[in-house]
């Protein structure tokens, strides 16, 4: 992929207190953390326009050869397994749609945040996370049910980029990540409210900060900043979604979580419709979602 372009820091917004601008500050400056490709960059600006066609993507897709070769790649794995063989950039949006495209490209830079992070700190916990976040997009996008492919692909993304402030606190400082999260379990309180204690802010709130900076869409940056409250959003059904996801992900103590105070909110739960034995059934089946986040990471290398 090709070297990233940093991209200009936001403005300060008027009125902002001390420790959201002490949020914004550590998103825009954390030299551990990269900015988006120019490449993902130049998708997601695409996809933000609802009037994008499929030439559009593809006019700047292929002007990378190796993201070209990635989408080409995954369009004709097993993984979808088209009746025919995708032979152009073009075809291939056109059977996968603009959104599975841009998350595609950023599945496949998310992984790879995480493995450098993981080669340059040594710390096995970041491919944990990496794990717990692609489970955690994948039950996002499968709690969506029914729901039109654009909104099952922003549960999946949001669900995916969920726990970024995590990643950056541990690029950041290792150690004190690691003590934040042992008082949480330490104390039995959630690592939320030990961050607001310790830091002056939460890791979605900071993850929401970073998503910002991306240009994510509104409504998926709040749902990260959200992922653990579920509080008013510009849309509640994506902040529920991602937050019930979080939840379930974490309750199979599937990397990341294990030990950590997970609530349910029972707002959130109303919303997506779970009950009981809706909420079992997922979890007994957290097995096949364990296996296609394997094939995915995969295909993402």
């Amino acid at each position: 992929m090709v070297v990233s372009t940093p991209m200009a820091p936001e403005p300060t917004v008027p009125g902002t207190t001390g420790e959201t601008s002490k949020m914004e500050a550590l998103a825009s400056t954390v030299q551990s953390l990269p900015t988006l490709p120019s490449i993902v960059s130049r998708v997601v600006e695409v996809t933000n326009n609802p009037n994008a066609t499929a030439n559009d993507l593809a006019k700047v897709i292929l002007t990378d050869p190796a993201a070209t070769a990635k989408i080409l790649r995954i369009a004709n794995s097993a993984y979808y397994s088209f009746a025919k063989r995708i032979s152009t950039i073009t075809e291939a949006i056109v059977v996968l749609g603009l959104d599975t495209v841009r998350n595609t490209l950023l599945t496949v830079f998310y992984q790879t945040m995480h493995q450098d992070l993981q080669r340059q700190k040594g710390n096995p916990k970041v491919l944990e996370l990496w794990r717990h976040s692609l489970c955690t997009a994948l039950v996002a996008r499968n709690l969506a049910g029914s729901q039109d492919v654009s909104f099952r692909e922003k549960c999946y993304v949001a669900g995916l980029l969920h726990d970024i402030g995590r990643l950056v606190l541990l690029s950041r400082d290792p150690a004190k990540a690691g003590a934040l999260v042992d008082e949480a379990v330490k104390t039995k309180r959630t690592l939320e409210e030990i961050e607001t204690e310790r830091l002056g802010f939460t890791h979605g709130q900071l993850g929401s900060a970073v998503a910002r900076h991306w240009r994510l869409p509104p409504e998926i940056c709040e749902a990260i900043g959200q992922h653990h409250q579920a509080g008013p959003t510009p849309d509640p059904k994506l902040a529920a979604i991602v937050h019930v996801a979080t939840y379930l992900v974490t309750a199979s103590k599937v990397g990341a979580g294990e030990g950590l105070r997970n609530d349910l909110n029972a707002g959130a739960k109303d919303l997506v419709g779970l009950d009981e034995s809706r909420i079992g059934a997922i979890l007994d089946s957290m097995d096949d979602v364990l296996k296609e986040a394997d094939t995915l990471s995969g295909l993402a290398r």
